[in-house]
């Protein structure tokens, strides 16, 4: 799923809201004075009161230590979940975009599919064949990405498997969509965007998805459950492309529009 945010890689190494104490304006004052590495404040008198100088320089020098080990983990904590995408250039190729279907209920046994692309393959996991697959495939994952997936596919997913380390980066592409501005359903951001589905798949919904379950259950349908894999494996396929176009938009708005002028 190529997505090309080399660029933006700097935008985590200069990001100081890692900080007790530091939010986006502090961080937009060190930004502008010319701070935009850690390295760069380690020795430097900084346009900040004394004490959050102090922390600043302790955090960037946990910052790079965190880095030199790649302890993502460390990052993520302090990031928390809405500056998560700072992550989302370095993990790229160890993310994994998540989409499952359920037959309509809520209970830990009724997700019925589960899409899982990555950057080098994707699965649809179906049940009653290979949904028992997803620990194994999820094992080496390091970056999660979905759309709603915070509200909707994460709790049916520790439901259904407990024994799964969920506690890794996320990033909610909903969210960040409403952070440029961008409300609506997965659809109507692909449509807006002017992303198509195939014939096979456009038009239908999650509730589409439901009914196609049970034709396949009912009546061993194969179409039915052909279309409805297609259906999910779109819904994951082209979140890569979303982020694609919301990433620069993203980045300008909250302030890094610096990173623009790398080259």
């Amino acid at each position: 799923m190529p997505i090309p945010l080399d660029r933006y890689k700097p935008w985590l190494t200069g990001t100081f809201i890692i900080a007790p104490g530091v939010g986006e304006k502090s961080e937009q004052q060190l930004w502008d004075a010319g701070f935009r590495h850690w390295d760069s404040v380690i020795d430097a008198k900084l346009p900040v009161s004394a004490t959050k100088a102090d922390a600043i320089k302790r955090a960037a020098d946990q910052a790079l230590e965190a880095y030199q080990i790649e302890d993502w983990a460390w990052f993520a904590a302090r990031l928390g979940s809405k500056e998560m995408v700072r992550l989302l250039p370095w993990l790229w190729d160890k993310a994994m975009c998540i989409d499952i279907e359920t037959n309509g209920g809520y209970d830990a046994n009724d997700i019925t599919i589960i899409g899982m692309h990555g950057a080098y393959d994707t699965h649809i996991l179906v049940k009653g064949r290979d949904i028992e697959r997803f620990p194994e495939l999820f094992a080496d994952v390091r970056l999660m990405v979905s759309f709603f997936g915070t509200g909707f596919d994460v709790p049916f997913l520790k439901r259904r498997f407990p024994s799964v380390d969920f506690e890794i980066p996320h990033v909610d592409v909903c969210n960040v969509m409403r952070r440029i501005g961008i409300k609506g359903g997965l659809k109507a951001i692909e449509h807006r965007f002017g992303i198509e589905r195939s014939d096979e798949a456009a038009g239908l919904s999650g509730w589409d998805a439901v009914e196609l379950w049970r034709l396949w259950v009912s009546r061993r349908d194969e179409s039915a459950l052909n279309r409805l894999i297609r259906y999910n494996r779109e819904d994951i396929e082209n979140l890569p492309a979303l982020l694609q176009i919301a990433y620069p938009k993203l980045v300008a708005q909250t302030g890094a529009g610096w990173l623009h002028q790398i080259e």
